[in-house]
Order: structure tokens, then sequence, then C-alpha cells
């Protein structure tokens, strides 16, 4: 039988509706039964005792929130009979000690990488194009278009040329060779990548500094070697 309630954790004084319950309707949970008093939908919650106004609402085992008003038990949790509440955040408790690993087996060992100047070695050698503003979008989207036509020279997947392959009886060492002739590339150790997004206009202040620093974890990443800003003068 599908189970109609949950309560997530055993400290918890309210219950999760699993599906739709209905006025009068009763359910059972962990040896108790529970009148629901009115409509609930899926995925809300009900009280499982009776509140006093100002007695705490817990969920997840923690404190969520605080009865603004008296609700009864089998009574919707709603926004206008509780308020938000969090218990104090506590501050370190306890200091985490560990052994590194022995690494001595990989200190001379080496990859392909790129060295950049902050000290960091990416695997990848990325440069972006991307706007500050979403009204720039229509020239980052022309720009990919020319690089694409002109520098970067699209070429088929792998899995393309072995079926090119297969379709004229051709092998893999076929696809192989195939695949190192199409990359005709002028740049062949960069790949270049053009990022649009519908912010930086009409927003507050806060969403600009959080584009910002989007984009700044973009840009400092170490696969990526530089970038290309599209902005407009008035925008700070």
């Amino acid at each position: 039988m599908q189970k109609k309630v949950l309560k997530v954790n055993p400290k918890d004084n309210v219950i999760v509706a699993l599906q739709d319950l209905h006025a009068g309707e009763s359910v059972h949970l962990d040896s108790a039964d529970y009148t629901i008093l009115k409509d609930i939908k899926a995925k809300h919650k009900f009280a499982a005792l009776d509140f006093k106004d100002g007695d705490h609402i817990i969920m997840y085992g923690v404190l969520v929130g605080k009865a603004n008003q008296s609700i009864k038990k089998g009574e919707v949790i709603t926004t206008e009979n509780v308020k938000h509440q969090s218990a104090k955040v506590e501050g370190k408790t306890a200091t985490l000690s560990w052994t590194p690993p022995n690494i001595e087996k990989w200190k001379d060992r080496t990859f392909m990488g790129y060295h950049r100047e902050d000290g960091q070695v990416g695997t990848e050698n990325v440069w972006l194009f991307f706007p500050l503003v979403f009204c720039e979008n229509k020239n980052i989207e022309t720009l990919k278009e020319i690089f694409e036509k002109e520098l970067l020279h699209d070429k088929a997947s792998k899995h393309q040329l072995l079926l090119r392959s297969l379709l004229n009886g051709g092998t893999d060492a076929d696809v192989a060779v195939e695949e190192e002739e199409q990359d005709t590339r002028i740049f062949k150790n960069i790949d270049v990548r053009f990022i649009t997004h519908q912010g930086g206009c009409g927003g507050i202040r806060q969403d600009a500094e959080a584009l910002g620093r989007l984009f700044a974890g973009y840009v400092n990443n170490p696969n990526v070697a530089g970038a290309t800003v599209l902005g407009q003068g008035e925008r700070r």
C-alpha cells in the first residue's frame, strides 16, 4: 500500500503529505492516527500535535519556524500560521587532524598542461568570449559565427567519420587518418568558447555583482588562457 504521509526525522513535529489529503480523512503513521482538518496538497505539511502561539516547528530534526497562532493537530502548515525561525549557528566546536598521504611515488610525475602566470596549471587552453550585458548577445553570436567559419573550421565528429568509413568499406585506421587530416584549425592548441546570458541589465546591484563573480571565476580557472569581454559604456 502506498504511503500517504512521511515524517522526515523522528524529532519532527510536522508531517509531509505525499499525496493530496482531504478534510476529514484519517491517516496512520508510526502507531498514531491523524485526522486531516482541511484539504492539504501533496508535499505540504500538517501539524503532528497542537501548537500554541510561539511554539517551535521542527523539521529535518532542526528548528525551521515558530507558530504565530494556535495550530491544531492535523491542520495544514502555511506561511500565515508559521513564521521562519532557525537555531543559533554555533562556531567551530572541534578540531580536525589528519595525516597527509605519502606522495613520494608521484612527486616526479608530469602531465601535458599549461602553466599560468599565477602558478596554476591547466589541462585545457580555452579562450572565452562573453558579454557583461545581454544586450551584447547578438555580437557574441556574430563573433561565434565568423570564428567558426574562418578560424575554427567545424569538423566531423569521430562517430561521423566512423560511419563514413563503414559506408566506404574503410577501417578504424582510416578514421584516425581522416580525423588527423581534417584538423585544419589555425590555432590548434586553443579552444574557443562563446557564452551568452540574460543578465546584466535591469537588475539590482547584487545581481550585477553575482554575475561579475561568476565570470571572474571563469576567467581565473586554470583551464582558461584569457577572455574577450564585450560591454557597454554606461554599465558599471
